[in-house]
């Protein structure tokens, strides 16, 4: 079964924020693009196009801004060190990209992979979509990591962030699943926050916190904090 995301992000993108995208793509994958847009409209400028082709071996890098696409990106500013392709089929992937001064520093699983210069504002981005042959998407993270410097993609990490806009107004009577498995840690916890849209504001906090307290915290940040 297909899977994608389109969402919202949370804040404006600024030099120095990274974006930490992990998916698995279906076993037979033809192709996976992730994009970085000016909104959720068909017509949305396209600021950032990383569409992974799976048949020809290549990831491509393009933008589409003023409503044309410009020239693709395929084999130009790749790391000596890397394949033109580091993603499999059917295998959990990693990405992670740092925004740079004038350009996105790109790594794969660890890997740094290739820059791309930035061809429309930043500001201009207010929404990530990813689509085509995705079976399971595990993170989308978007924060801040200035001052680390690149590649700080060789840390690893041992946890996962998800978020996503609500699809409609959520009002009484609608119901909201999530499913999640936590890591093994039992004095661990998670955090799932209902965000006002486009403020820090938090409707709901709920902190499930496992030994030794074994409770679930529930609370609100409702301050005029934005």
């Amino acid at each position: 079964m297909l899977t994608q995301f389109l969402g919202n992000l949370s804040c404006p993108v600024e030099v120095g924020q990274v974006f930490v995208i992990g998916a698995r793509p279906i076993d037979d994958a033809e192709r996976v693009n992730i994009n970085f847009l000016s909104g959720k409209s068909d017509d949305a400028e396209n600021i950032f196009h990383f569409s992974i082709r799976f048949h020809d071996d290549i990831i491509i890098r393009n933008s589409k801004v003023g409503g044309s696409w410009g020239p693709e990106e395929r084999e130009d500013n790749l790391n000596e060190l890397t394949a033109p392709n580091p993603v499999s089929p059917g295998e959990i992937f990693r990405l992670y990209i740092l925004v740079g001064d004038d350009r996105f520093h790109v790594a794969i699983n660890g890997h740094p992979y290739c820059t791309y210069g930035f061809r429309g504002p930043l500001a201009d981005i207010r929404t990530i979509r990813i689509d085509k042959d995705i079976q399971q998407i595990v993170q989308v993270d978007h924060r801040q990591a200035y001052p680390a410097p690149f590649p700080a993609i060789q840390l690893e990490e041992t946890f996962n962030t998800f978020s996503n806009d609500v699809p409609k107004q959520f009002l009484p009577g609608h119901v909201i699943i999530m499913t999640a498995i936590p890591f093994g840690n039992p004095r661990g916890g998670f955090i799932i926050r209902f965000n006002e849209n486009g403020t820090k504001k938090q409707a709901l906090h709920l902190n499930p916190r496992f030994d030794p307290h074994y409770v679930v915290v529930r609370n609100s940040h409702t301050d005029t904090l934005e």
